[in-house]
């Protein structure tokens, strides 16, 4: 059974080979924050790994980057910082390769004024279970630490467990941590031979920022808002972004960034007027945007440079064949919008049909984006596999949040070629997540699965006979998801007569065939989809 711990981006996906430990290393006793952390950003991230030795020392650059990104919700370019460190001589310089902790963490004023931190104590040599680093912690700060060679973030402490938040920017088995922050003990962080704690400086937040946007269900203090839409390829005008912003000084500004790539800052002619609470709307011409999954981070300037990250808005572009149907309550799904994820290629020859396929290998996620389960009451798979896929254990499908299975099913075997649909639906109606998407196809053997389309339903759950709707491209036409756009829920479909038969049907209260009973009898807790555990904060 395949369990993963998912980075918050589909670039992570170099990654995704270390996930299913993740699982297997979370402790039972995790304390609950009440809502997911933040995402780990990990320095051999391929959007940045390439550049300035990120990838094979940049844990110095990345441990300060979570640090400040878990305490004010604004992303550093770790590219520009190792650029600064190195300019610096606290990178890669005369003290050999790595980050100069005794130099760079002395040396940030600049960037503490511009996002938001201060280092309050540049530097001790002492363990985890100093009483200075305790307290800073459970008060709310932020550490960067050193272990045997390398650095990681401190995010908290938990009293009742004795237990601090690890963010590891160099994930590994070896040091039992993964691509997601894993709470671990003081004793753990005293005695690891890879993961005692004997170098740390403390960080804290210097001013509270409060963020909201139109349609999205949250006001997010000191983080920003992740949200999602869908559209067709040459859209001119994706609904607009709006919101409101608090700032720390008076505000000036709106910019933003495409699939982080800080080489190019996309001004803005917002102007918001100089006053510290500041209403803002920004319509998107995406015209030009080529298929796939991008990522826009929305980010506020004060008028003295200092800034406010807003929102990070993954906008998939597909061909204009999916979408939400309000006529119906279906959310269509096809592969186009993930174009350039990994695993999804130009659907092959074998399968009979045009558009684009996910085809799915051990260790590939397809990240879905933003989305609220609880509105939905099944979600169906279209996808195709020959026999010799499901070999001789069960193939299992999967939506997955950044720490937990929230759905899943079993895939039943069928003997079938390439060019036939297959479906399987998971019943979402116990299910009440809501939130970012990944999912992960289980596969018990090399051989390939292609998934072809993902449907949502708000209302009756149609037969499991349905073909995947024409995926040829024609007239692109915006298709917006409802998630980021509109929180109504539309009418539900009619009642669609059942099929002579149907796939098995796995859900939160599932009901599976009788032929299967005694064989998923002892492992159901494992096959069957799950609520999303949130972790308590202590």
């Amino acid at each position: 059974m395949l369990r993963t711990y998912l980075p918050r981006t589909a670039a992570l996906l170099l990654v995704l080979c270390l996930l299913p430990w993740g699982i297997l290393t979370t402790s039972a006793d995790t304390p609950d924050t009440g809502a997911p952390l933040p995402t780990c950003y990990q320095q051999n991230d391929p959007r940045w790994g390439h550049l300035e030795q990120l990838a094979p020392g940049g844990c110095g650059i990345l441990s300060l980057v979570n640090a400040v990104h878990y305490l004010t919700g604004n992303f550093i370019d770790p590219v520009g910082l190792a650029a600064y460190a190195r300019s610096i001589d606290a990178y890669y310089g005369s003290v050999g390769g790595g980050t100069a902790r005794w130099v760079l963490y002395h040396q940030l004023e600049d960037y503490e004024k511009k996002y938001g931190f201060e280092v309050t104590m540049t530097g001790k040599d002492a363990g985890a279970k100093h009483q200075s680093l305790m307290d800073h912690l459970a008060s709310g700060g932020t550490a960067v630490a050193h272990v045997k060679g390398h650095f990681i973030s401190l995010c908290g402490y938990d009293q009742a467990t004795d237990s601090m938040l690890v963010y590891d920017p160099a994930a590994t088995p070896d040091r039992q941590t993964t691509v997601a922050p894993l709470w671990k003990t003081t004793d753990f962080l005293t005695t690891h031979p890879r993961m005692t704690v004997d170098w740390f400086c403390l960080i804290k937040r210097t001013g509270t920022t409060t963020v909201e946007l139109e349609g999205v269900d949250e006001t997010a203090k000191n983080r920003e808002i992740i949200t999602s839409a869908r559209v067709g390829q040459g859209t001119t005008d994706l609904t607009p972004l709006k919101g409101t912003v608090k700032h720390r000084s008076p505000l000036e500004t709106l910019f933003y960034v495409l699939d982080y790539d800080y080489t190019t800052v996309y001004e803005t002619a917002v102007d918001l007027g100089g006053k510290r609470t500041a209403d803002f709307t920004l319509p998107l011409d995406v015209s030009g945007w080529k298929l796939g999954t991008h990522t826009l981070r929305l980010s506020a300037r004060g008028t003295d440079g200092s800034v406010t990250d807003i929102a990070e808005y993954t906008v998939f572009v597909g061909d204009g064949k999916d979408g939400y149907d309000p006529a119906t309550g279906t959310l269509t799904v096809n592969m186009s919008s993930f174009a350039d994820q990994k695993g999804v290629i130009p659907s092959p020859q074998s399968l009979g049909a045009e558009g684009y396929a996910f085809r799915s290998t051990t260790g590939t996620a397809l990240y879905l984006g933003h989305l609220d389960l609880s509105r939905y009451t099944a979600v169906r798979f279209c996808y195709s596999a020959v026999g010799a896929f499901f070999g001789s254990t069960d193939a299992t499908i999967s939506l997955n949040s950044a720490s937990d299975t929230v759905a899943e099913a079993v895939l039943p075997p069928a003997d079938l070629p390439l060019s036939e649909v297959q479906t399987v639906t998971v019943d979402l109606t116990a299910c009440d997540y809501s939130g970012e998407l990944w999912l992960v196809i289980g596969h018990p053997t090399r051989k390939m699965c292609y998934l072809r389309e993902i449907r949502f339903y708000e209302g009756e759950i149609p037969a499991d006979t349905e073909e995947p709707a024409d995926t040829t491209p024609d007239t692109p036409a915006e298709t917006p998801d409802p998630e980021a756009t509109d929180t109504a829920k539309p009418t539900p479909p009619e009642e669609t007569a059942p099929a002579d038969t149907q796939a098995p049907e796995t859900g939160c209260t599932a009901s599976l065939p009788a032929v299967f009973f005694v064989s998923l009898a002892l492992p159901s807790a494992a096959l069957l989809p799950r609520r999303h555990r949130r972790p308590r904060r202590g």
